[in-house]
């Protein structure tokens, strides 16, 4: 059959008179060869052009915030360890600064303590419980600047204890005391690093 025009072939089997695996040929070929391999040949078959347009794929919805009985138990320990570290710690301050009567086992105490501490000692323990509160507040609002927070801590905690370690040999602190600050790195350090994991495995924005 023929000879047809490449136009008129690409219409033929576009209307479905032709197969696109059709035997065809032209000056220049040293065999016959199917249609669709012929140079420039594309047609347009009747499927392609009725068929529907492609579905679009909805986007995934945005991730449903976790309620407060969903948090892992992580969240929960530390924030609640930090929540009550801080309200010990300022119940403390407030007793050593408040207490006025000499017998009292707390204006002992309160000598004691301000002897051996300086202004810029208790600066930096306010802002500590500062930053340990608002770090446990972003935690349990599954927010990363609780990592932040708690390195912050760790750093002034690392600032005081530079500034008074000749005064803790001087004073000749109890072993006791020794295993509590030993006790709160190793705690901070743990939550840095727990913190850091729920970082990595998305829980925390």
């Amino acid at each position: 059959m023929g000879p047809y025009s490449l136009a008129e072939a690409q219409r033929l089997v576009a209307n479905g008179t032709f197969l696109a695996t059709e035997w065809a040929w032209h000056e220049g070929l040293p065999n016959w060869i199917p249609l669709n391999r012929v140079s420039g040949f594309a047609p347009t078959s009747p499927a392609a052009s009725s068929a529907l347009p492609p579905v679009p794929i909805p986007a995934a919805p945005p991730p449903t915030p976790m309620t407060p009985l969903q948090r892992p138990p992580l969240v929960w320990i530390i924030s609640i360890f930090y929540i009550l570290n801080t309200l010990f710690v300022l119940m403390n301050v407030a007793a050593l600064s408040l207490s006025t009567s000499d017998a009292s086992p707390f204006r002992q105490m309160q000598e004691h303590h301000f002897a051996f501490g300086t202004v810029f000692s208790f600066t930096l323990l306010l802002v500590n419980v500062a930053l340990n509160l608002g770090g446990a507040i972003f935690l349990l609002l599954l927010r990363r600047q609780a990592l932040y927070f708690f390195i912050i801590s760790l750093g002034i905690n690392a600032l005081a204890m530079t500034g008074q370690f000749g005064l803790f040999i001087t004073y000749h602190i109890s072993i006791w005391s020794w295993l509590s600050i030993a006790f709160a790195w190793a705690v901070k350090i743990a939550s840095i690093l727990c913190i850091w994991r729920l970082c990595q495995k998305g829980v925390l924005r």
